[in-house]
């Protein structure tokens, strides 16, 4: 499953391909849901044999976004999977698609992701406007290298001879295939005063009607995607280590007849939510640990993992998926009595983590997530 790393305004994503925007084949006439409400899963009730309803809890259900699309002729952009070179060797890349590519033909290359020299983000290391390619096979061609520089991610290329309207739109259905099971990053960069932001989705219908005009090259398609997670994210992923500080209590130059419980305390950790709804981090621990506690001031709620964690143990806490797992192991019989889930609201948020039994320098502990909208 690939992904973009940048896309133009009022354009899409999906697996890696590119369609919509300025100069794009494929135009992007109408994108219905995206903005729109989810569907509400509602428990109202009726009253029996009196009139009105027993009001109940309100929650969001699932997100039909429907695409409409007009295939044009005009020079397609196909997305690279991988490209990897040291030095003056040669680029070996993989398109996630046919590429309709022929050999020595003159591409332009673009967001390929570099380190050494030069180095930069997404454009800025490899960005030739044309270079002449080898093609290898009908997914993949060779660029030869004469920078030192390492190639560490692919970009787009984007063919300089112009497809008619049905290879475009060959490109683009062999492209969005429906799955049998989870969700591809459904990314779209709506203006430049919004983030990349994708939903999670599937395809789950297409439809074409043929008309004088898809004879003369004007080809309108629907893509209809199904969201099982209504929410929107940011395609950049946050993170923020849920650091220790040492054992719990004070030191003071006075005796009390108090006493304090062992362990280590941890700072709050702020996670800013800066979405619209709840999002749903993910906690990474590293051991040792015993009986680790992981919660969010904000909210009141916390999870205790009743579990004595040695320094090669790895927790991974799901809080969008409830799954806890011990070194990829399923573990959520590890979860004690008390705990409830818990979420990032949209703003301030204080995380925190403690444990006894930690060792400086080797527990660690972290929390990633990202941005959600309704």
């Amino acid at each position: 499953m690939a992904t973009l790393t940048a896309l133009n305004n009022y354009q899409f994503g999906w697996n890696g391909f590119a369609f919509g925007g300025t100069g794009s084949p494929y135009q992007i006439t109408a994108a219905d849901g995206i903005t729109n409400l989810p569907n509400i899963r509602n428990q109202d009730d009726t009253q029996g044999f009196n009139d009105g309803m027993f009001s109940g809890r309100d929650f969001l259900g699932g997100r039909t976004i429907t695409l409409t699309i007009l295939t044009l002729s005009g020079k397609p952009t196909v997305p690279i999977l991988t490209a990897t070179a040291t030095g003056s060797g040669v680029i070996t890349y993989t398109t996630t698609i046919s590429h309709g590519f022929s050999t020595g033909q003159t591409v332009t290359i673009t967001g390929v992701l570099s380190s050494g020299n030069p180095s930069g983000t997404a454009g800025a290391g490899y960005n030739q406007t044309s270079q002449v390619i080898t093609v290898t096979s009908a997914t993949s061609f060779t660029i030869p290298v004469t920078l030192t520089d390492s190639y560490i991610s692919g970009g787009q290329v984007t063919n300089s001879i112009s497809f008619s309207a049905q290879s475009n739109f060959n490109l683009l259905k062999a492209a969005v295939q429906p799955q049998q099971t989870g969700t591809t990053p459904l990314q779209f960069q709506l203006s430049a005063a919004n983030n990349l932001q994708f939903f999670n989705a599937r395809v789950r219908d297409a439809k074409t009607v043929i008309t004088p005009e898809f004879t003369y090259g004007y080809i309108t398609s629907q893509w209809i995607f199904f969201c099982p997670d209504p929410r929107a994210y940011d395609n950049s992923l946050l993170s923020a280590t849920l650091g220790l500080d040492g054992p719990l209590g004070r030191t003071y130059n006075r005796t009390y007849n108090l006493t304090y419980l062992s362990g280590t305390y941890s700072p709050n950790t702020p996670v800013f939510n800066s979405g619209q709804t709840n999002t749903y981090p993910v906690i990474t621990m590293n051991g040792p640990a015993t009986n680790p506690v992981f919660g969010n001031e904000t909210t009141g709620n916390y999870l205790t993992i009743g579990y004595s964690f040695t320094n090669t143990d790895v927790l991974v806490i799901d809080l969008g998926a409830k799954t806890i797992t011990l070194n990829g192991n399923p573990a959520r019989n590890l979860l004690q009595g008390g705990s409830n889930w818990f979420y990032a609201q949209p703003g301030n948020n204080a995380f925190y983590f403690n444990a006894s039994g930690t060792l400086t320098g080797t527990t660690s502990a972290s929390v990633s997530w990202r941005n959600a909208y309704i």
